[in-house]
């Protein structure tokens, strides 16, 4: 997201004394908002603009005059990060790879412990006497409950940008590389081993031909999942983007 660090008003009106450093770092994380930026951009950047705030400051400018001018001369957000995407894209698109793809490891993980957890919701509502249509809804509605807590989750992580996530910087480190894998795929097959086990264990306790009804019926049932899943999908991407121009434009 960029912000245009330029927006006088706002900034002079939350401030009743100039503080040079706080808004160096308010210029740098504007610049840090965009993926167009490396971290080296951005120190060589800083350079030079305090490079040119101590060469002003000698000019008989103040502080404040001094960091506005050479902001200034050192460019717009926007136009700054025009220009070094051209020459920083093969950066950003491995970043962009990098955040799909941990997305879509994310979505199967969410997936993987949804079924985990619905099977055994549905192993425990079998138990309790729950027969029928009320077990494929106990199947449905625990699914949708688990993927709906895990979206609710990165929606917090995005909104009040919590440090948990940033997690491209811990693979850096390849012993944390190794941690990663071999985690997701000790999570992966405990999860489904979990989904299959309380699976059959619900088969032996109701009986093949009652089991074969329920499993009908939890099927037609999971033809909704996809389409009510990309609902909230698009209402949590709409949202989410509707808020990020709120915050550029306030």
């Amino acid at each position: 997201m960029d912000v245009n660090i330029f927006d006088f008003e706002t900034i002079m009106g939350e401030k009743t004394m100039f503080d040079l450093n706080e808004q160096i770092k308010k210029w740098r994380c504007a610049l840090v908002q965009s993926e167009a930026f490396d971290k080296s951009d951005i120190d060589e950047l800083e350079s030079h603009l305090r490079e040119e705030i101590e060469r002003l400051t000698t000019l008989k400018l103040s502080g404040e005059e001094a960091f506005w001018v050479a902001a200034h001369r050192v460019g717009d957000t926007d136009a700054l990060a025009g220009e070094f995407a051209k020459v920083n894209w093969p950066g950003m698109l491995r970043r962009r790879c990098f955040w799909m793809t941990a997305g879509i490891l994310a979505y199967l993980f969410a997936s993987y412990l949804a079924g985990a957890v619905s099977q055994v919701c549905l192993f425990l509502a079998g138990l309790s006497g729950i027969r029928s249509y009320g077990l494929g809804l106990v199947g449905v509605v625990s699914n949708l409950a688990i993927l709906g807590l895990v979206i609710f989750f990165f929606c917090l992580s995005y909104r009040h940008n919590w440090k948990i996530l940033r997690f491209g910087r811990w693979l850096n480190n390849f012993a944390i590389r190794i941690i990663l894998v071999v985690g997701f795929i000790a999570a992966v097959v405990v999860l489904n081993a979990a989904r299959i086990f309380f699976s059959a264990a619900l088969a032996r306790t109701m009986g093949a031909q009652e089991y074969g009804q329920i499993a009908i019926i939890w099927a037609y049932l999971q033809l909704l999942l996809p389409v009510l899943l990309a609902v909230i999908l698009m209402v949590v991407l709409v949202r989410l983007r509707s808020s990020e121009f709120s915050a550029i434009e306030n």
